[in-house]
């Protein structure tokens, strides 16, 4: 199974078309940001939604909420 900086690695390179170190980095620490701004029970009830729906699914919401 990959990690989620795997998971994050192949966004990127997908995005970016090449993808480095530093970017996933990057990516990573505006993650850590975004969480610490949320509360627990939020990202708990957003990833109760996440789960249920499809791989796919999923890919696409993320794929239409960056492109946004």
């Amino acid at each position: 199974m990959a990690t989620a900086t795997q998971r994050l690695q192949r966004y990127l390179e997908d995005e970016l078309e090449d993808c480095r170190p530093e970017d996933v980095e990057q990516r990573l620490d505006e993650l850590d940001t975004l969480e610490a701004v949320l509360s627990t029970d939020r990202i708990e009830r957003d990833l109760d939604v996440l789960t249920a729906l499809a791989n796919e699914t999923r890919y696409k919401l993320v794929r239409l909420l960056v492109a946004a």
